[in-house]
């Protein structure tokens, strides 16, 4: 992976790189820095006349090359190195760490010089400790991470802030996927805010501003290439970076690993992007398939001969696509579909959405029924087993209670809010009405205490402490008449018939709340068409999609027709007394199929390519 990005930006051996400058402002243990010293020291050896570009970066003829170097040659390269190589680190052992590896890379070298000049000394190597995205002059917060390690950034503060000031002609690397909310500095956090206003949004990951760092550092003339997180590209918060990419750089590629790992420790969505500052008309894009460990030889012959990969799909779009919009990677043959749906209205014109529950302890909320012993229930939480009044429970889904066509809840919550404002009961009401469920909350008192959204409790949220941290009313639920999981892999949504409630969150429920008929909305989005645009959403681990009231809002929704409407919908019931009785539902759903492609206006042709792209179905 780091070859193939130096091979991209053409930091190589056989181009006149010897004098010019490459940084990775997050360089870790120095995995870029090294394979680039290598290509430097390479190149130098071309340079000399000693070597091919191919036998000088091969590390079994090494030998042989280092025997034709003289000692001012060798002097040359050691010194060339520690010019033109550079890097940052927050992690002061993972400077001292990179600085040892590019060590090796020259001993052999710095062995020959001395035996001629005994006073040559291997000068610094330019890789500094320091947080690469404070601008220069306000290095403070690296204490915040490491303490006393800001004594000893001192006397090399200057040397780092001039570094920071220039501009290099390769940018490369693999920066922190950390999202903010686990820096634990509200100062830091703020700071980066204030220095990185143009692309930093919302609840950000780190990457986001090193990417426009590393825009700022890039030369007129410069190459610029990370390994990150694909989720910039369709995630709400990258939205200011895509606008700031489209003015300031040229995307050259994108190569999209989707939830195929590229390192071990984690599946992060990776996406390797090679930018310039000068703009281009085309950009290539590749889709990987599966993770071989040929995909980037195949990328190179692609680029070389036009041959087909296997393990992915490579195609050029329009570099003027890629704008503030999500950056929709899909192939020129689709292109077409893409531009249809995405002048149609929006489900968001004819739904509103309910977002779920979310407690601060579910624990201590949701639990199943034991004993209905009239006038209590017997219910086990997590927490214990309480005996609580009927009226304040309902029944409620979770993510796995709901798929494709039918939805049944299997939990039960304790439930202290109703449609009259408070919206919470208070704890006269409860004392009056649910005295033996005021007494259940009493019990659990301090682990509701604990609870916080946004800093703040429930009693400074809702005036009760009992109260769930964030919750829909019960009306809200009552129209939210379609359910789906929030994570899913393919479409799964559901009419909600027990008017239940529903877990909100990362692995709950998302709800939706029809302007029309619910048969036929129902039929629409549990069709093809939903797959297709299923695809375009951020992918997670394991394949999951994740469902939000965002991705549902911006889902294109056929014009009005209500003949075509009508009939989805009476196919809808029919498919679902089908499923009442257990019968096969695969004709239902491929008439459904057909309708829906007539009701929004897909020809043959455009079925084809959407049926491509799904793989079937």
């Amino acid at each position: 992976m780091i070859d193939y990005i130096l091979d991209a930006v053409e930091y190589v051996p056989n181009k006149a790189i010897e004098e010019k400058d490459l940084i990775d402002p997050a360089c870790g243990s120095g995995g870029f820095l090294v394979r680039a010293a290598r290509r430097l020291i390479a190149r130098q050896v071309v340079k000399f006349g000693k070597a091919t570009p191919g036998e000088a970066l091969n590390n079994k003829h090494w030998s042989e090359v280092y025997a034709r170097l003289t000692p001012k040659e060798c002097e040359e390269i050691v010194t060339s190195v520690a010019m033109h190589i550079h890097g940052f680190d927050i992690n002061p052992f993972a400077v001292g760490i990179s600085e040892m590896n590019l060590l090796f890379q020259v001993i052999d070298l710095y062995s020959k010089v001395v035996k001629e000049n005994r006073g040559f000394k291997v000068p610094r190597f330019k890789v500094y400790e320091t947080d690469s995205l404070e601008m220069p002059t306000e290095q403070t917060n690296i204490s915040h991470f490491y303490g006393e390690t800001g004594k000893s950034l001192a006397k090399d503060k200057d040397t780092s802030d001039e570094m920071k000031k220039k501009k290099y002609d390769f940018v490369v690397g693999n920066p922190p996927y950390v999202n903010t909310s686990n820096l634990g500095s509200s100062i830091l956090i703020d700071t980066y805010r204030k220095t990185y206003s143009e692309t930093v949004f919302r609840n950000f990951d780190l990457y986001i501003p090193f990417i426009q760092l590393g825009v700022q550092l890039m030369s007129g003339k410069g190459r610029m290439s990370y390994i990150c997180s694909n989720q910039f590209m369709v995630k709400d918060y990258g939205k200011n970076l895509r606008r700031y990419l489209s003015k300031n750089v040229g995307v050259r590629e994108l190569i999209d690993f989707e939830d195929n790992r590229v390192f071990d420790s984690a599946t992060n969505y990776p996406l390797i992007f090679i930018f310039t500052k000068e703009s281009t008309p085309a950009t290539l894009c590749a889709k990987v398939l599966s993770n071989d460990e040929n995909v980037f030889k195949e990328i190179w012959e692609y680029k070389n001969s036009g041959k087909k990969p296997v393990n992915l799909a490579m195609f050029n779009l329009p570099s003027s696509q890629f704008s503030d919009d999500p950056w929709i990677i899909r192939p020129k043959s689709e292109q077409g579909v893409v531009k249809k749906l995405a002048t149609l209205p929006k489900l968001s014109d004819r739904a509103t959405f309910v977002s779920g529950l979310r407690t601060g302890k579910d624990g201590a909320y949701f639990g199943r029924i034991e004993n209905n012993d009239q006038p209590l229930l017997t219910i086990t939480t997590k927490l214990k087993t309480a005996k609580v009044e009927p009226k304040i429970v309902k029944p409620t889904l979770k993510g796995k209670d709901v798929r494709k066509w039918g939805a049944k809840a299997s939990i039960t919550a304790i439930y202290p809010h109703s449609d009259s404002p408070p919206h919470t009961f208070s704890s006269e009401i409860m004392a009056k009405e649910f005295p033996n469920t005021l007494n259940y909350f009493k019990e659990i008192k301090a682990i509701l205490d604990g609870r916080k959204w946004f800093k703040k409790t429930a009693i400074e949220l809702h005036g009760e402490f009992y109260a769930m941290m964030y919750f829909d009313l019960p009306s809200d639920f009552d129209r939210a008449e379609i359910v789906t999981p929030a994570l899913t892999k393919e479409p799964n949504f559901a009419l909600n018939d027990e008017k239940a409630l529903f877990i909100g969150g990362t692995a709950g429920i998302i709800g939706v709340c029809p302007k029309m008929n619910k048969h036929s909305l129902l039929g629409i989005l549990n069709s093809k068409v939903f797959v297709y645009h299923l695809k375009t959403q951020p992918i997670k681990s394991g394949g999951y999609r994740q469902m939000s009231v965002n991705s549902l809002s911006k889902f294109p929704l056929p014009q009005e027709n209500k003949n075509l409407e009508t009939e989805i919908a009476a196919k809808v019931v029919q498919l679902l007394k089908a499923k009442s009785k257990n019968e096969e539902l695969k004709k239902f759903e491929s008439e459904i199929d057909d309708l829906v492609y007539e009701l929004y206006g897909l020809s043959s042709e455009e079925r084809k390519i959407i049926e491509k792209a799904i793989g079937g179905g």
